[in-house]
């Protein structure tokens, strides 16, 4: 009877070793599993982090370049006026006349609508014949160029006379965003 049960206790110790054994397998199994699925969640959040960074220097750059537009947009606006038609401008050529003592015919031409860099503007050619001294025609002319209007260019300029009696002819443009924008 012995053998018997030495036979059955051989048979469960052999039994529970084949369990553990095939437990220790499949434990293997799953924390083999378990590791290369942590690799590649590791790989992913690499990625993942890269392109986190990719898109924070991106969204640094998009905002460079959102301020460096917004301060373009500021001086253009600020030396680009509004609605500045040719009426506004004769005021202020005939206002500069008499704070410069020299007598002004001015003439203004057809407004032009023009587009440049998807900002609207009107060219508003002018033509003018101004008289008084040297020095005075001289001040008007370096008053619009230096004056509060920056948008207006002297084109042609013909200077002529003699003593106290000089006059002259130019031709001017005002430039001025139209309303729409």
């Amino acid at each position: 009877m012995k053998s018997f049960v030495i036979s059955n206790i051989n048979w469960i110790l052999t039994g529970v070793i084949v369990l553990v054994l095939v437990g220790l397998v499949a434990l293997g199994v799953l924390y083999m599993s378990e590791e290369s699925n942590q690799d590649k969640l590791a790989d992913t959040k690499v990625e993942k982090e890269i392109e986190l960074t990719n898109l924070e220097l991106n969204a640094v750059d998009e905002e460079a370049i959102l301020a460096k537009a917004l301060e373009d947009l500021d001086k253009m606006s600020s030396s680009f006026p509004v609605e500045m038609d040719d009426v506004d401008v004769m005021e202020f050529l005939i206002d500069l006349a008499d704070e410069t003592k020299v007598e002004i015919t001015l003439k203004a031409g057809k407004a032009a609508a023009s587009n440049l860099a998807g900002v609207s503007y009107l060219s508003v050619p002018i033509t003018a014949t101004i008289d008084g001294t040297f020095n005075n025609v001289l001040n008007f002319i370096d008053r619009i160029e230096s004056g509060k209007i920056s948008t207006i260019t002297i084109g042609n300029c013909t200077i002529q006379g003699t003593g106290a009696d000089w006059s002259t002819s130019m031709s001017m443009t005002l430039m001025s965003r139209t309303s729409s924008d």
